[in-house]
């Protein structure tokens, strides 16, 4: 491995997350030092060497068959370790194991290189045994039930705390990057990676930041929403893109969790994103027998045939694969699905199915 690599690898020392560099054969290209303490293999040990020397139970199914769709052009993995084996199985010191939740994304490194992937693991140990401890208080009386609310605003405090260290250390490393941009030659090796470290910093601030949106689920009862006024107030903060947005809902109100307004950002912001010259957006209503129909339209390029199946999946698309997949579980929360079946070529259209209660006349 090249020094210069290395040097710019090592940014990733500073993250209070476990960090490692894989290859397509498995073959540790970087290890940084919180896996060090976690693990106990020092980075010297273990570098150069296949994950399934340590870890034999990575050449196990599960495992092989979602990190090879990965190296192949497959969407990023998600494991927690609470559904499987750890990838990276490490003790706490307490003796007892260490939960993890593990995002596997491919890296692309300079043209020619080797196929990367970076694994991130984040300890969530004390979030999931707060976690259980609530469950087990939801059985009981009202008094439990109180205990209940104090445990999960604590549970949000931790998480808003530990979200907020992260994206401190992740905008840390983008002071960093940005500086010794500034320092060495543009068309050099190094000034690529050290681009390529920065672009990893801001795919780690987009998944942290997104938590804080899948946290938000749930948290409060779902309200009545008028969609007309829902559509133009979140069609305000798109302007700038010179967009025609009509809403032909009437005075329909729809039965949802407040975060609502999140799921029209996102299916504007992917018009605008990935639909091409979009200039045209139409929001209508229809309604059969029992249910109704909330219909999204876009005049772009509209949705290739062989990906409507998986553009609601976590982690898949050209972004951060997370708008859609959070679309799809707002909407679940009060029995709402989405649908994408609009013509390639023709424009993007989004279909919610509303059943019977889920809507009314306001």
């Amino acid at each position: 491995m090249r020094t210069d690599k290395k040097d710019a690898w090592s940014i990733l020392d500073t993250l209070p997350v476990g960090v490692c560099i894989i290859d397509e054969r498995l073959t540790v290209r970087f290890w940084n030092t919180c896996l060090e303490i976690w693990t106990g293999r020092s980075r010297t040990d273990i570098t150069g060497h296949s994950l399934h020397t340590y870890y034999p139970h990575l050449a196990d199914f599960p495992y092989t068959s979602r990190i090879d769709s990965l190296f192949h052009g497959g969407p990023p993995c998600f494991f927690s370790s609470q559904l499987h084996q750890s990838i990276i199985p490490s003790i706490r010191p307490d003796g007892n194991p260490r939960v993890h939740t593990t995002t596997i994304m491919p890296y692309t490194s300079s043209p020619g290189d080797l196929k990367m992937a970076i694994i991130i693991l984040e300890d969530v140990t004390d979030l999931v045994l707060q976690i259980k401890t609530v469950r087990s208080l939801q059985q009981k009386t009202k008094a439990a039930q109180d205990a209940l609310s104090r445990a999960n605003k604590k549970l949000n405090l931790l998480s808003s705390i530990t979200r907020h260290d992260l994206l401190n250390q992740v905008m840390g490393i983008k002071g960093y990057t940005d500086l010794l941009i500034e320092e060495v030659d543009q068309d050099t090796e190094m000034s690529r990676y050290i681009h390529k470290v920065s672009d990893i910093a801001d795919v780690i601030q987009k998944e942290i930041t997104f938590t804080k949106d899948y946290q938000d689920m749930g948290i409060n009862n779902p309200v009545w929403h008028t969609v007309s006024a829902t559509v133009e107030k979140v069609a305000l903060l798109f302007t700038d893109f010179g967009l025609e947005v009509s809403v032909r809902t009437g005075s329909l109100e729809i039965f949802a969790d407040p975060l609502l307004e999140k799921v029209f950002y996102n299916l504007i912001d992917n018009s605008v994103r990935h639909g091409g010259s979009v200039n045209r957006i139409t929001v209508s209503f229809e309604e059969t027998g029992e249910e109704g129909h909330l219909i999204y339209e876009d005049d772009g390029w509209g949705i290739p045939q062989d990906i409507k199946s998986r553009i609601f999946e976590r982690g898949y698309g050209k972004n951060t694969g997370l708008g859609l997949f959070l679309i799809r579980e707002v909407l679940d929360i009060t029995g709402l699905t989405i649908t994408e079946n609009g013509t390639p070529g023709q424009g993007a259209r989004f279909e919610i199915l509303l059943p019977k209660g889920t809507y009314r006349n306001g």
